[in-house]
């Protein structure tokens, strides 16, 4: 049972606010929906997917320079997380909190072109679908500056 007090948003993390807001659009099987009356302002989302964004680039940073004992692939395998991690939390960023994951090479194709390289969603969402040409020593930098581009736009 989730008690009142618990759907506040203030009271869930970056991620977690994220999750509440696409559940407070969903239905529930049994029951009603706890998040269906709560609001998520703006400026919530907007600070959850910043958060969302610095916390996904450190971790993989981390993973990059962190002496961890991965093999490229897993590291490349990391990336592709990260980088649709970035770009979902990047849509919300800019107002747009309607999308799942599967959608950001579609978007970001279609929005962001000429503000992000594409090219690495486009390789992230491949590799998630088990695609197998992964290049790990090309993903990797790429999912690298694709993190941190997305990173700089919400720092400005």
């Amino acid at each position: 049972m989730v008690e009142d007090e618990e759907v506040k948003p203030e009271h869930y993390d970056a991620l977690g606010i994220l999750m509440a807001r696409g559940a407070s659009q969903g239905e529930v099987l049994l029951g009603e929906n706890p998040l269906k009356d709560v609001e998520f302002p703006e400026s919530i989302i907007k600070q959850a997917a910043r958060a969302l964004i610095y916390i996904s680039y450190t971790g993989y940073t981390d993973i990059l320079t962190g002496g961890h004992d991965l093999k490229s692939h897993d590291i490349a395998l990391v990336g592709v997380e990260h980088v649709i991690t970035c770009a979902h939390a990047y849509l919300a960023y800019d107002g747009d909190t309607e999308r799942v994951r599967f959608e950001m090479p579609e978007i970001y194709e279609e929005k962001y072109i000429d503000q992000f390289e594409v090219n690495t969603i486009l390789e992230a969402h491949r590799y998630r679908l088990g695609i197998p040409k992964m290049e790990p020593d090309v993903f990797i930098p790429q999912a690298f500056n694709f993190c941190k581009a997305i990173r700089s736009q919400t720092s400005k």
